[in-house]
């Protein structure tokens, strides 16, 4: 009875839930156009947060390679 009880209790939680899951972002309830220079921040925003990753990685990646060529003992391939 116990796991009959939780079942049916997850099931109705979830489908009380389905519209307030809906409105995850606070965008996807306004309209928007490509105008609108809030629009335009938000997507410039994400762009800065997709390439941040890259960017950091690249700099210890390229500062690794700086040191090890700096390296006394480093020897140059052909």
């Amino acid at each position: 009875m116990g796991r009959k009880l939780y079942f049916a209790t997850v099931l109705l939680l979830w489908g009380l839930s389905g519209n307030a899951l809906a409105q995850g972002c606070a965008m996807c309830g306004t309209v928007l156009s490509a105008d609108d220079p809030v629009t335009q921040g938000f997507n410039w925003s994400i762009a800065f947060l997709m390439a941040m990753p890259y960017l950091v990685f690249g700099m210890v990646g390229g500062w690794l390679v700086y040191v090890r060529c700096r390296h006394p003992n480093h020897q140059p391939t052909s």
